[in-house]
């Protein structure tokens, strides 16, 4: 630490000397310290006095220990704050070798000044952390107070309409989704389902008045489905499909929600017991 100073002493004595040189009426700065950020490519030189007798700086310079070249310019790098400005360039005063530095400037008012800062792994403290990815999710009760769709006995023209509850959350820097998978609500002579869209494949669609319907309209991380042609009643929602993202967020996110599943049938749909099985399946995106 000792062989340090002395180095220090000679630099900023060798450098002040060369500063001064040719300079007329003009007053030497006594600044506070100079703070290198390696990673912007910065150096902040404090004057908490302002002893410089005009703020913008006219030209600066880094040399080495060795007294080479590192970096220059002028005016365009360098900002003036209240006690202090700040030297921005990167590339070129980021990523700097263990060194002993001189920085050297003058202002337009011809104030000038040389001081050193010292770049070295010796004066660095290395400081690591690590979040572990999480990712949940749970369906719970809805409001009627269990996680099972159950609409009974339909009636013809009315629309029925019963939901989940969905618990989810991830720290993913992109969010998640959750997808809802259907199989078509089929009769148990698999050759008919309920709603216009084929979803089965193997079962046709009943009348074009029937309805299969899912909706998370106004939840939190909810997916907009259409809210026009597919309107019935109150109930808004879209066509159910073998697939559909009920839930799509774009940052870490915990939320609830509620999913709607609603369905109505016409009076020429045939008599059977209908079924169906939800799948949903939660993915995030780290």
């Amino acid at each position: 630490m000792k062989s340090i100073k002395k180095l220090l002493s000679v630099v900023v004595t060798a450098a002040f000397m060369m500063v001064t040189v040719g300079t007329v009426n003009a007053a030497g700065i006594a600044i506070e310290g100079i703070t290198h950020d390696d990673v912007a490519g910065t150096l902040t030189v404090t004057d908490t006095g302002k002893d410089y007798s005009v703020d913008n700086i006219s030209s600066w310079k880094v040399k080495d220990s060795s007294g080479n070249e590192i970096e220059s310019g002028n005016s365009t790098e360098a900002v003036e704050a209240d006690g202090s400005f700040v030297i921005t360039k990167n590339p070129g005063l980021n990523g700097l070798a263990a060194d002993v530095y001189t920085l050297s400037f003058t202002t337009v008012g011809g104030d000038y000044n040389a001081s050193v800062f010292v770049v070295s792994n010796a004066n660095q403290v290395a400081v690591t952390a690590y979040v572990e990815p999480t990712l949940s999710f749970s369906i719970a009760n809805g409001t009627d107070g269990n996680t099972a769709i159950a609409f009974g006995t339909l009636v013809p023209g009315t629309f029925s309409e019963d939901d989940v509850t969905l618990n989810y959350g991830t720290n993913a820097a992109s969010g998640m989704t959750v997808a809802m998978a259907s199989a078509g609500l089929v009769g148990t002579n698999q050759t008919e389902e309920i709603g216009t869209n084929d979803i089965n494949g193997g079962a046709v669609a009943t009348t074009a008045t029937d309805y299969y319907k899912v909706s998370t309209a106004g939840a939190v991380g909810a997916v907009a489905f259409n809210t026009g042609t597919d309107t019935i009643g109150d109930a808004a929602g879209a066509q159910m499909s073998s697939t559909q993202d009920v839930v799509s967020t774009s940052s870490p996110s915990s939320a609830t929600q509620s999913v709607t599943i609603g369905t109505q049938i016409a009076a020429d749909t045939t008599a059977d017991s209908y079924t169906d099985t939800l799948t949903f399946t939660a993915t995030a995106t780290f």
